[in-house]
């Protein structure tokens, strides 16, 4: 935990109606290009999943940052529907369990909780696919949404490079991808700010390009086979 008020600050956030808490659960900075990545990936995904929480759809959390009632854990069976599965009882507690009104959100900087995070490609590419066999389990309107912004970004970068190939007017599309990463890295300049992660600031257009490169190919080389065992 960041510090003696986590627990606090976690509690303090149930208020009539709410059975569940979720907060932030970033990585500790540390030196190293993999470090960046590591860390915009998972404020990335705090965005997505923190504000679809606030808009009422909530779809995940971080079980080493997140709190529920009793009453609503077992109404629910608690974990019992996903024992067999490695990974990402959070999230499937959060589909089992979550509604549109009784999850509140905590991202104040004394709520958050750390984590050491993985040194080596092979080891972030490993922890990452085990993340993805969770995802086929989501609701299929929480999928779809959450395609929107990546199937958007590489349809921009497609049309943007077709776009080029006109020399007469090369320079319309390119003001136009010029605005857009102006406007959006405001926008990322203050949520990352917010989350613990405004160093990586001037590396986003550069950490944004390689995540959409990346993530597709870890995504589509994970195995979700069900394991035999443990």
């Amino acid at each position: 935990p960041a510090g003696n008020k986590w627990l606090r600050n976690l509690i303090s956030n149930y208020t009539e109606g709410k059975e569940i808490i979720i907060g932030y659960g970033p990585y500790e900075t540390e030196k190293g290009f993999l470090n960046k990545l590591i860390r915009f990936d998972t404020t990335q995904i705090a965005i997505n999943y923190l504000s679809f929480a606030r808009a009422g759809r909530p779809y995940m959390a971080v079980g080493r940052n997140m709190s529920y009632t009793k009453k609503r854990f077992f109404e629910v069976d608690g974990f019992k529907n996903h024992y067999h599965i490695q990974s990402g009882d959070d999230d499937l507690f959060m589909r089992d369990a979550a509604t549109k009104k009784n999850v509140a959100i905590d991202i104040s900087p004394e709520s958050f909780v750390f984590s050491h995070p993985k040194r080596s490609w092979r080891d972030w590419v490993k922890q990452k696919q085990r993340h993805f066999t969770t995802a086929p389990r989501y609701r299929l309107i929480n999928k779809l949404l959450l395609g929107i912004f990546p199937a958007s970004m590489i349809l921009m970068l497609l049309s943007f490079l077709i776009l080029l190939f006109n020399f007469k007017w090369w320079w319309i599309p390119a003001g136009l991808l010029f605005v857009r990463y102006l406007i959006y890295w405001l926008t990322a300049r203050s949520l990352f700010k917010k989350l613990a992660a405004g160093d990586l600031v001037i590396w986003f257009p550069v950490l944004e390009i390689i995540h959409l490169i990346v993530m597709p190919f870890i995504y589509y080389s994970t195995d979700r086979r069900e394991p035999d065992k443990w």
